[in-house]
């Protein structure tokens, strides 16, 4: 029973970065994978070392940390000219056959289109639009706690839900902050 529930939970949630006891046990270390970054003018290319049980979301992910952009504004192209897909993310390096020295090419997506323009302050009355306080409103109700107020501890979970930045408690800004504004 409790084998089932904890099977149906996976199945709801993901396993997290767990991953399958044979990936891990066939994989391989390549230790020369090379990027060809053509997300800015002159950049230069990088050389990444994964395992082959790592996911291609972990490689997409690390690779986009190491240039500086989030994945969804990067396209990565293997060697062959294939697309590195989101359907991708979920498989292993080993499953779509990385090996040491394939060239991936990394470019940086436009999505000026895509960008809508709004004013988080409302120039006529010189407040917060409506749409602007909904949304500071659910950020508010997700990160205070039981009592509706925002904390440190809070604070430092906010920053790093909205930044992926961990902030210890005594950072300078946390504790600048709460001492200005508690």
């Amino acid at each position: 029973m409790i084998l089932r529930s904890v099977i149906q939970e996976s199945e709801k949630k993901g396993a997290g970065d767990v991953q399958p006891h044979n990936a891990i046990l066939k994989c391989e270390s390549l230790d020369r994978i090379i990027i060809k970054n053509q997300t800015r003018p002159n950049q230069a290319n990088l050389v990444v070392r994964v395992l082959t049980s790592a996911t291609v979301w972990e490689f997409v992910d690390k690779v986009s940390r190491m240039i500086d952009l989030a994945p969804h504004y990067v396209e990565f192209r293997l060697g062959d000219g294939s697309l590195i897909k989101d359907t991708d993310y979920g498989k292993t390096l080993g499953e779509i056959s990385f090996k040491n020295y394939d060239i991936v090419t990394v470019k940086k997506l436009d999505f000026e289109d895509e960008v809508i323009s709004a004013h988080v302050i409302d120039p006529e009355t010189n407040e917060l639009t409506e749409r602007a306080t909904v949304i500071f409103s659910e950020w508010f109700d997700a990160y205070s706690n039981e009592e509706g107020f925002m904390t440190p501890e809070t604070t430092t979970l906010f920053i790093q839900g909205a930044t992926n930045e961990v902030v210890p408690l005594e950072d300078a800004r946390i504790q600048g902050l709460f001492k200005v504004y508690d």
